[in-house]
């Protein structure tokens, strides 16, 4: 037997090719895999971080949803999951408790998260985004309160969407 446990090689007959995902052993006859077709076979959430596992001292390679995997390697891959840290924090909008003041409408939704930043001691270095609740698309941080179009009683959804997003 190869290294990949291939169990069938008659003509006509893809090989198996077994692969683990989260300690869990998985087989295909496909040699490619995308990052998203491997996440769906081992249950791991589309919006999870995937690794391939290499040996050290080198890094274990991050797998992105589109990129494709060659199973057809020598060695059985073995690849794992971390869930991306996303903190998801609603807040309602103070606009309408702050005193009216001239160049509040001028503020830029990105003074707006630095606030938010500021005030929950999260990490300065990390990659945050403002929606307004119940919409899909975040806020244009050059944008300005006024050109955002917010309300004063906007609600807003203040998110750490995590590196490459």
């Amino acid at each position: 037997m190869q290294d990949n446990d291939i169990i069938s090689n008659e003509p006509g007959h893809k090989p198996v090719l077994n692969f683990f995902i989260n300690d869990k052993e998985h087989s295909t006859h496909d040699q490619f895999k995308t990052g998203h077709e491997l996440k769906t076979t081992g249950g791991v959430p589309l919006n999870d971080e995937l690794y391939l596992k290499v040996e050290r001292p080198w890094k274990d390679e991050l797998i992105e949803n589109d990129r494709r995997i060659d199973l057809a390697l020598p060695g059985k891959e073995h690849f794992f999951s971390k869930p991306l840290h996303t903190t998801i924090i609603t807040i309602e909008s103070s606009l309408g408790d702050i005193p009216k003041h001239p160049y509040l409408n001028s503020t830029h939704i990105s003074a707006l998260v630095k606030l938010v930043v500021e005030r929950f001691h999260f990490d300065p270095s990390g990659n945050y985004k403002l929606r307004v609740k119940g919409s899909t698309e975040n806020l244009d941080s050059n944008l300005t309160i006024h050109q955002a179009g917010l309300q004063d009683c906007a609600i807003l959804v203040f998110t750490d969407i995590g590196k490459g997003a």
